[in-house]
């Protein structure tokens, strides 16, 4: 689900006229915002863009549009709750601090990592930031072994995981 707030369309030419966007994410539908979006209210942010989608999914509809007024000029600043809410898959990460905010010469603002906002000043800020994305990597994989382990213990106690199962017509009298 995608949700966008804010100005629709900003003047593209003048950096004065670029915006200060706002980027939230949580995994799925069930699970809620409002740490991100209680964070974020005073951080200046002109427009939000909000993903209830995994982070490894690049393709989340929010973030396409994030992307797509980055590169139409329309932003000068993102603002993230944290770096990894803004993705996991770090490919995707470098692509993005690369190729749209260092090429649009966008600012970055993490408002709990304040030491990411100066990533592209020098080696040792890039390296604290790289360090960042690989945290993002490595939290995901702890949470996909958590879930992995979770199920084949559940499973081995005889519980059945997801949808209920359909009942045989000899199990409804059928």
């Amino acid at each position: 689900m995608i949700f966008i707030s804010g100005l629709i369309a900003a003047p593209k030419d003048p950096a004065s006229s670029r915006i200060s966007a706002a980027y939230m994410r949580v995994s799925t539908e069930e699970q809620d915002l409002s740490l991100q979006e209680d964070a974020i209210r005073g951080s200046g942010a002109n427009r939000t863009y909000k993903d209830k989608e995994s982070g490894m999914n690049v393709s989340r509809e929010a973030y396409v549009w994030l992307c797509r007024d980055i590169r139409e000029g329309r932003i000068s600043e993102v603002i993230v709750y944290r770096l990894d809410r803004l993705g996991r898959d770090p490919v995707e990460l470098v692509r993005f601090f690369m190729e749209l905010l260092e090429k649009y010469q966008v600012k970055f603002r993490s408002l709990t990592e304040p030491w990411l906002t100066r990533w592209n000043e020098g080696p040792m800020e890039f390296q604290m930031w790289w360090n960042q994305v690989g945290y993002a990597r490595f939290e995901l994989l702890l949470l996909k072994d958590r879930q992995r382990r979770g199920i084949a213990a559940a499973r081995a106690r005889g519980k059945h995981l997801g949808r209920p199962r359909k009942k045989s017509d000899a199990q409804t009298g059928n």
